[in-house]
């Protein structure tokens, strides 16, 4: 039996202690097609593959897969599980990080005709991460540590309480999202004497002072204190940006679907002569203000534009996305704004990727 692990965090590193406790084999990712050459006549152990990013996705143009580009820009990527493993795996435990703007590792729509076409070998899923639909796509139900099992038919996309109701195609399921707040005994002792120093710190602490004369706090604790005394704490300054950034964005929203519906009113050679663009800007946004800087410079110009999409990085290593509509009045003002946030991007380290259409080219 093949246990395809995925992610290479704690979760995984769990998953793969308790697995090792078995009689194994650990195979790559990729020799898992010659599976039988490598493993010979010895059928007692289990197989256990540990599947990485570049296992799971691949660039959308056959480019070798990068890491640092596929975090920077996972639009770029498709999954590729399915295509080239899911016929080798019996049992998928994933343990990966994900958010919406990565690829899934298996759809609802690849396993059902992985399944219809008799090139499934899974007989369970064991979902830790437990993302409501996420990159185990068919996680739309969640199980307990009382009832840890479903049943899961990839046909019928139903779930099934009682094992008499399986059949050749359901695959055991099992995802507890509450998992994390279980604390048995030594892990509880465990979790206590990490968290003491830190609670013994901030008793001791002053709050009274202010936050920048607060150096007894730890870093942990320092760099997580979003507010103090009613005001944000430098490292979160953005959010206040970020409001203004959002009620400006609601007032271009209105402007801009009020000038495509003049727009459409207006001669064809008048539409022909604006200007519609949508990009994706993919940096540290806020925290080098690059975007209230290219907003400033839409505004200047008088470019109407509607922010389509945000993915705001949720730490200081992430980065954020922002996807935006844009529409001038003719194409000199679009080349001229492109200029100036193409000069800033370049200064803040920020990269301008075509959205749905070319990047400030798109023209009617």
């Amino acid at each position: 039996m093949v246990f395809a692990v995925t992610g290479t965090g704690r979760v995984a590193q769990g998953i793969l202690e308790v697995l090792e406790q078995l009689p194994h084999v650990k195979v790559d990712p990729d020799e898992l097609k010659n599976l039988p050459n490598i493993v010979g006549k010895d059928t007692k152990k289990i197989i256990i593959s540990q599947f990485t990013q570049k296992h799971l996705v691949k660039h959308k143009d056959g480019q070798a897969f990068d890491k640092s580009d596929y975090y920077a820009n996972p639009n770029n990527y498709v999954t590729k599980f399915a295509e080239d493993y899911l016929e080798h795996v019996h049992w998928l435990i994933n343990g990966v990080y994900w958010e919406a703007k990565y690829p899934r590792i298996v759809s609802i729509d690849e396993l059902r005709e992985a399944v219809t076409a008799g090139k499934s070998k899974f007989l369970g899923v064991c979902d830790i991460s437990a993302d409501y639909m996420g990159s185990v796509e068919f996680t739309s139900r969640f199980t307990s540590i009382e009832h840890p099992f479903l049943l899961y038919d990839p046909i019928t996309e139903e779930f099934f309480e009682k094992m008499d109701d399986a059949n050749e195609n359901t695959v055991l399921f099992h995802s507890v999202d509450h998992l994390p707040a279980e604390m048995p005994k030594e892990a509880s002792n465990h979790f206590g004497e990490q968290l003491m120093p830190f609670v013994k710190a901030v008793a001791n602490s002053n709050p009274e002072l202010q936050f920048d004369q607060q150096t007894d706090l730890p870093g942990e604790i320092r760099n997580s204190v979003i507010c103090a005394h009613g005001t944000l704490t430098p490292k979160y300054q953005y959010i206040t940006n970020l409001r203004l950034i959002r009620e400006k964005e609601k007032k271009h929203k209105e402007d801009y679907m009020q000038h495509v519906k003049e727009a459409e009113r207006k001669t064809s050679s008048l539409r022909r002569g604006m200007r519609f663009a949508t990009v994706v800007f993919n940096g540290h946004l806020f925290d080098t203000k690059f975007f209230n800087s290219a907003i400033d410079i839409l505004e200047q110009s008088k470019i109407d534009f509607r922010v389509v999409d945000w993915q705001v990085g949720c730490k200081v290593q992430n980065t954020s996305q922002v996807t935006m509509q844009l529409m001038a009045q003719d194409p000199e003002t679009m080349d001229s704004a492109k200029e100036r946030i193409e000069k800033e991007a370049a200064l803040k380290k920020v990269q301008i990727t075509e959205g749905t259409g070319p990047a400030f080219d798109a023209q009617i």
